[in-house]
């Protein structure tokens, strides 16, 4: 299961998540200047896993997370509201949505904007990464109680966000590129006006406690 799939749907099939095509934006997203700018960050995403790599598009801000992943004709985005503990799936073409909650999410790798995350981390060396100087890392993450090892790469000039990361155990590498401190629109973050919900299979469970809420990082069993 990638980042970007959720337990019992997939944003976009296998067959179409190899190979996918990047939306570059070198000056960010397009503001919508009737709604709140609020700074954030931006960058270009692929993903290996296995023999199988993709990318997409990611945005954060805060406690907002949205991430769009484009193939061929179709396109899914994904945005994640950790202050609601809600995660919606867009299908644009179809201005449909549909609404999970955040365990439903992938942990083929951890989270990395997720606020609180737990990160423990011995520095190793200093190098270039796709040009870009950078400190790698030892690193051992923590999230939802689950355990995560692998070696992480930090830009110089953007220490607080991940540039790459490397988990041999699991076969994944992640990099980040192009990212950048801009300014992003809060209806990025939010479902659109015309867009219909569609029923969803997963639902949250009555009583049950989110283990990937921001106080229960460090406290739950996997």
């Amino acid at each position: 299961m990638t980042y970007w799939e959720i337990k019992g749907m997939r944003l976009i099939p296998c067959c179409v998540l190899i190979f996918l095509v990047t939306v570059a934006c070198a000056g960010g997203p397009p503001i919508d200047t009737a709604s709140t700018v609020v700074p954030g960050y931006a960058a270009d995403m692929l993903l290996s896993a296995g023999d199988a790599s993709s990318s997409a598009k990611i945005m954060s801000a805060g406690d907002k997370f949205r991430m769009e992943v484009y193939g061929g004709r179709r396109s899914s985005v994904m945005i994640v509201r950790y202050d609601l503990d809600r995660l919606w799936v867009l299908i644009p073409s179809a201005a449909r949505y549909q609404e999970f909650p955040i365990d439903a999410m992938g942990h083929q790798i951890p989270h990395f904007f997720m606020p609180g995350l737990a990160i423990e981390k011995v520095p190793v060396r200093k190098e270039h990464v796709g040009g870009v100087s950078a400190v790698q890392y030892r690193a051992r993450i923590t999230m939802c109680g689950r355990q995560y090892e692998g070696d992480l790469w930090e830009s110089q000039a953007l220490p607080a966000y991940p540039l790459k990361w490397k988990d041999d155990k699991r076969r994944t590498t992640v990099r980040w590129r192009n990212g950048r401190i801009t300014a992003l629109s809060d209806t990025l973050f939010a479902i659109p006006d015309g867009f219909t919900e569609l029923p969803s299979s997963t639902r949250r469970v009555a009583g049950r406690e989110n283990r990937c809420r921001k106080k229960h990082l460090k406290n739950q069993d996997p």
